[in-house]
């Protein structure tokens, strides 16, 4: 179909700021995320590295994972401060924002996390493709609570409310409050 010339003559946005990713390429879906409050940037890549780039500066902020097993989901804490990481050999780490140190890892877990979500209260929840959720806090050795669900998960970022794929319908969110 023809354009008008009206549509034609709007003014173009202005040309985007390039970061460099160098050889990282994204793990998945959900491995890029703005931290809350907007000023950096994390990207986990299919080579399992995880950059954290500081946008004022334009530089990355730190290197946070060095290459390893595929990144397939990241999170920030509703507060920004920690930084939480999912990889493909069943793993989960975290790391606080602040001082740039890893505070926890959690090991063979039963199934490959696909998607991560913090609570309010920093509760970390993981989905996978088995039918339940797998729940806990980053002080804990492994994650200590399940509920049903699969595939999806988000905590709502004002409430201690959930949000998942029912375990029975994919056609089904459930809604789990406090």
């Amino acid at each position: 179909y023809m354009l008008s010339s009206s549509v034609l003559s709007r003014p173009r946005p202005p040309a985007p700021q390039l970061l460099s990713t160098e050889a990282m390429r994204c793990g998945n879906a959900g491995t890029l995320r703005w931290s809350p409050d907007g000023t950096l940037l994390a990207l986990g890549a299919s080579n399992g590295a995880v950059v954290c780039w500081n946008i004022a500066q334009q530089t990355p902020a730190w290197q946070i994972a060095p290459p390893g097993q595929k990144v397939t989901s990241l999170a920030w804490s509703p507060d920004g401060s920690l930084l939480v990481v999912a990889f493909r050999d069943n793993r989960i780490v975290g790391w606080n924002v602040h001082t740039r140190m890893q505070t926890f890892q959690w090991e063979k877990l039963p199934a490959m996390p696909r998607m991560l979500s913090i609570s309010t209260e920093r509760r970390i929840g993981m989905a996978s493709g088995e039918k339940r959720l797998l729940f806990g806090f980053s002080d804990e050795p492994d994650p200590s609570m399940v509920l049903p669900g699969q595939l999806l998960l988000a905590w709502s970022p004002a409430r201690v409310e959930l949000a998942t794929l029912s375990e029975r319908r994919e056609t089904s969110l459930a809604i789990w409050q406090k």
